[in-house]
């Protein structure tokens, strides 16, 4: 329709609408369906390894070879657990010797490992299951080898029930104690800590 006013001089046949402003953004709408869970993961807690390793002195001291927080809440759920890896390598000094590896949580020990090392470079390396099966209650199961560099020397599996707290945080700590002067050394090269969701 024509939108001249006084004469026509128009020559086009179209129509010619006047836009008006943008209108208001509407109102949004109601929020979708949940999305299904995902499936069960696994989450690295701690990494450590170190080639050169962190090596117990040549005495009875006490010697601290790992120590990292566990965050807390990180068993969350009934069924979560922690998967701890550890490895070591252990020298004897003047003789076959006995020494202590003893793994700690949350400032407790709860495994003393007595660990009797020949004259030969020796191996050890502990696979450890931290279960949550309550609030504040959780199921360890650890299994532990012992290798010299020429055969097995020993394996070792059991469990320990253990009472922490998993809303704190929580150190988890590997010490090793020799029998006395010029006895074995460990040496810590590396732990690990996973997480799995139940």
């Amino acid at each position: 329709m024509c939108q001249c006013v006084g004469g026509c001089s128009c020559t086009s046949n179209s129509s010619v609408l006047p836009i008006g402003p943008t209108g208001a953004t509407g109102a949004t709408g109601a929020a979708g369906a949940a999305g299904a869970n995902g499936t069960n993961g696994t989450t690295l807690v701690v990494g450590y390894t170190n080639a050169t390793g962190v090596q117990q002195p040549s005495s009875a001291v006490e010697t601290s070879l790992f120590l990292e927080s566990i965050p807390a809440n990180t068993i969350l759920g009934d069924g979560d657990e922690l998967e701890v890896y550890i490895y070591l390598e252990a020298t004897s000094g003047i003789a076959a010797t006995t020494s202590t590896i003893r793994l700690k949580l949350g400032g407790l020990t709860i495994v003393t490992d007595a660990i009797y090392t020949t004259l030969q470079t020796n191996t050890l390396m502990y696979k450890i299951k931290i279960t949550r099966t309550a609030l504040g209650v959780q199921l360890w199961t650890y299994e532990r080898k012992l290798n010299s560099s020429t055969t097995s020397l020993s394996d070792t599996i059991l469990k320990v029930s253990t009472a922490m707290d998993e809303t704190i945080p929580n150190d988890f700590q590997v010490t090793a104690q020799g029998s006395g002067a010029g006895a074995g050394q460990f040496t810590l090269y590396k732990c690990t800590i996973y997480k799995y969701t139940a």
